[in-house]
């Protein structure tokens, strides 16, 4: 469900990508535990 997964890393810089991911595996953490949706 990463978008950056579904993204080949051709099209993106690694630089990009690896904050991309962080981005997008902060968004799924807030995501999963409801008890920090308030964040």
């Amino acid at each position: 469900m990463n978008e950056t997964e579904m993204v080949p890393a051709r099209s993106r810089s690694r630089s990009r990508s690896a904050r991309d991911t962080r981005r997008i595996l902060k968004r799924e953490t807030v995501n999963n535990r409801p008890e920090r949706s308030t964040v």
